[in-house]
């Protein structure tokens, strides 16, 4: 809007002369810190002078005034107190840091650097806890060797904090130098202190041994771990150590207990299959035949999508147990051998009595065609599936196959057809909204108004008995413009308004109430303790110190020892164990908000809402500001003024690509706050005119940045409109322009019903819900 415009100049100006000015002062100070580098280095034989002489170098510089803000100060500053005098040093420590929290690292290191140099001031605890903070930032900056240099050089009394940061700083340098010895003495003389960690630490060390192939130590380590707080998957971790290497070991009965607590704890279906698959050969080779048998029958029968299972039915067959046919094709169809697949479901088909299994029979032989390239021996295959048994959930799949296959032939009323069999004859059938949807579609695709009103309000029908309250408004609300293209303007705002009334903040809502022109929803006007009272009925509650509590003392441990991926888990355990508790939530929000643990202190906030099943539009702002936080403020008003990009858009977006954590990485080589993956990155940087590493977008500046310039080209290239450019940033721009090109109707909506990718299309309506609430934020801020 035009008043966006009018607005963005001169904050930019000022936000650069702000830059500026910040800049010079820290010149400055680095001069003044200089200056008594400089005194107390000069007669060593009088130490109280040199003191004395350090003492003028402490006193403020004069704040340099711009001539372009001489004028502004006297008359808005008249009669400005003198400010007292500041500790160059501990400013240039407060600098450093907030050069290192915006990713500014070798910046930070310099000044870092100078306020050690000039840290006479300072006493020795101070200092070297300063140069611990250098150690770790060493680190980041991956030059581990001058990080060992660095703590070889602290001598004196360390603190017990200190002294435990010590030794996991050593460690983690040895361990990025593969220096596996040096890393496990640092990580026992951590262990062996009873610090808060020592049983994550033991873990570590587990790993590391297990990495060199000194598997009977790490058995002892994990076995160690297990017995302190770990967090959940790293209990799991632990519990696959030692069974993995028990087993290596020939300790076939203390393995199988382990396989047997892996399979009784882990939720996960790969930990299970893998369990069970070295259960079965470690009891056949025990001489338990039935127990061997058992668990490769069960591989076979649940856990048909593992690769274990192939394994499982080699050995059932060599031992001469008989197995199903059926199970025998299917296991064939996903290693996609054909030829075995075909012929064990041909004898299904030949052999059984089972009406059930005579159709996954025939639909595993058609797919096995389509697989092949022959969709017409696929079609004939799919039809006799619907022909065997209408109800079964694989007729409901080859009805879906064979509308595709109408579809490629241009054969519209086929395919509507086979799409409105699955809505009718199974609306429980996974895939069933999607037939709706595509249904429906066609008559848009044709400029059939009312016949697509008629059938987007028979899908949100068909949507109220079956299926959720989303797809129910996605569908309502596409009636809504329908009905609207048709002339029905009535039936439009009825219909508009009836998808609000069912959840006004879900991402339909939000569409239905911008087309209805309704305002934006709000959030309450109350505070977090009000409403903590209202809602529990304590008005006295007493106060959790989360600071005494062994999960925050470890974490603290882990972050400032560099083990930030144990940090984040061990935080995570910390808001679980806090998860019945609001008051305490509430308080582990601030307070981790305020350590600028984003990530954890969203969880915290969010917790509390869900504990009470309430939405963001019956919650306080201030809670709401530690669920959807704006952190690294500067930086972003730096990057989104100079791309023309709205920075609660880029905070949303951030929210979902890595929920605040600056050290996020994804399984395709994304990194960071914006997720970038490495050849947008180049791309990307090639467009700004810089050099990069791909491991730098670690840093919040630089992933800001990456992050702002590419959404601002999706908004040039896709009519400045989030919802697309949000699709073009998520699966992007080649795709984006297809499903452009392929909407029904021009804009937003007709886009997003093209967009096939379902992971995409949650991307972008959760970033556009998020978004919403950042808006509702902002207006509160700014209302009298």
């Amino acid at each position: 809007m035009d008043s966006g415009i009018v607005v963005i100049v001169p904050v930019s100006a000022v936000l650069a002369r702000a830059v500026r000015f910040r800049l010079f002062v820290l010149i400055t100070l680095t001069a003044a810190a200089a200056l008594v580098v400089v005194a107390c280095s000069s007669e060593p034989e009088e130490p109280v002078q040199q003191e004395q002489a350090a003492e003028p170098a402490e006193e403020e510089p004069a704040r340099p005034v711009p001539a372009v803000e001489a004028v502004e100060q006297q008359e808005a500053q008249p009669d400005e107190p003198a400010r007292p005098p500041a500790n160059p040093v501990s400013l240039l420590v407060a600098e450093s840091a907030a050069l290192e929290r915006k990713g500014y690292w070798e910046q930070a290191l310099a000044v870092r650097d100078t306020a050690i140099a000039a840290g006479g001031s300072l006493d020795p605890q101070a200092l070297t806890s300063l140069t611990l903070d250098r150690v770790r930032l060493l680190l980041r900056l991956d030059r581990p060797s001058d990080a060992q240099t660095a703590l070889s050089e602290i001598s004196g009394f360390q603190t017990p904090d200190q002294s435990r940061r010590h030794d996991l700083l050593r460690a983690r340098a040895a361990l990025a130098l593969a220096q596996t010895d040096v890393a496990v003495e640092a990580m026992t003389d951590y262990v062996n202190t009873d610090s808060p960690a020592w049983a994550l630490i033991s873990l570590e060390i587990a790993r590391e041994l297990q990495r060199v192939g000194r598997g009977p130590e790490a058995v002892e380590w994990a076995e160690r771990a297990l017995g302190g707080m770990l967090p959940f998957q790293d209990r799991l971790r632990a519990i696959h150590i030692a069974a993995t290497e028990l087993d290596i070991a020939g300790e076939s009965d203390r393995a199988l207990a382990r396989y047997d607590e892996l399979l009784r704890q882990s939720p996960w279906r790969a930990d299970q299959a893998a369990a069970l698959s070295r259960t079965a050969v470690l009891q056949r080779d025990a001489g338990n035949v039935e127990a061997a048998q058992a668990a490769w029958r069960t591989l076979v029968e649940d856990y048909l999508d593992f690769g274990e299972s192939s394994e499982a039915l080699a050995l059932l067959l060599d031992s001469g147990v008989e197995v199903g046919q059926l199970t025998i094709g299917l296991i064939r169809f996903n290693e996609e051998r054909w030829v075995e697949a075909r012929h064990a479901m041909l004898n299904v088909l030949g052999s059984s009595g089972e009406l059930a299994e005579q159709v996954a029979g025939e639909f595993y032989v058609a797919a096995i065609h389509e697989a092949n390239g022959d969709q017409g021996s696929a079609s004939l295959g799919y039809v006799a599936v619907i022909g065997r048994d209408p109800t079964d959930p694989l007729a409901a799949e080859s009805a879906m196959r064979l509308a595709e296959f109408a579809i490629s032939d241009g054969d519209q009323t086929a395919a509507e057809e086979y799409w409105r069999r699955v809505m009718d004859d199974q609306p429980g059938y996974a895939r069933a909204p999607e037939a709706a949807r595509r249904w429906a579609s066609l008559a848009v695709s044709r400029g059939q108004w009312d016949e697509a009103t008629l059938r987007f309000r028979q899908a949100a029908d068909l949507g109220a008995e079956h299926w959720g309250d989303e797809l129910q408004q996605e569908f309502r609300y596409w009636a809504a413009l329908m009905s609207r293209e048709a002339g029905g303007a009535a039936a439009a705002v009825e219909l508009a308004t009836a998808v609000v009334e069912t959840d006004s903040i879900g991402y339909y809502g939000l569409r239905a109430a911008a087309f209805l022109a309704q305002e934006a929803p709000g959030v309450l006007d109350i505070t977090t303790d009000e409403w903590l009272m209202r809602l529990t009925g304590e008005s006295n509650p007493v106060e959790t110190d989360l600071e005494a509590l062994q999960e925050w003392q470890a974490a603290r441990d882990l972050r400032l020892g560099g083990f930030d991926d144990a940090a984040d888990r061990m935080l995570s355990s910390l808001i679980d164990t806090l998860s019945t508790n609001p008051w305490a939530l509430v308080e582990a929000a601030e307070l981790l908000a305020a350590q600028d643990e984003y990530r954890a202190s969203v969880s915290a906030a969010t917790q509390v809402m869900t504990l009470f099943g309430l939405n963001w539009t019956e919650a306080p702002p201030e809670l709401l500001r530690l669920a959807y936080p704006r952190p690294w403020a500067e930086v972003m008003a730096l990057h989104t003024q100079s791309e023309g990009v709205d920075p609660l858009l880029l905070w949303s977006l951030i929210r979902r690509e890595s929920l605040y954590d600056a050290d996020a990485e994804g399984l395709a080589g994304e990194v960071g706050l914006t997720q970038v993956i490495p050849l947008t990155g180049s791309d990307i940087a090639a467009g700004l005119g810089i050099e990069y590493a791909h491991s730098d977008l670690a840093r919040p500046e630089l992933a800001i940045r990456f992050g702002a310039w590419y959404l601002a080209r999706q908004l040039e290239g896709f009519s400045n409109e989030p919802i697309m450019a949000l699709a073009a940033y998520n699966a992007g721009p080649g795709n984006a322009a297809r499903w452009e090109a392929e909407a029904a109707i021009a804009g937003p909506d007709g886009f997003l019903a093209a967009l096939d990718f379902r992971s995409t299309r949650m991307y972008v309506q959760y970033v556009i819900e998020s978004l919403a609430v950042y808006q509702a934020l902002e207006r509160a801020e700014q209302s009298p």
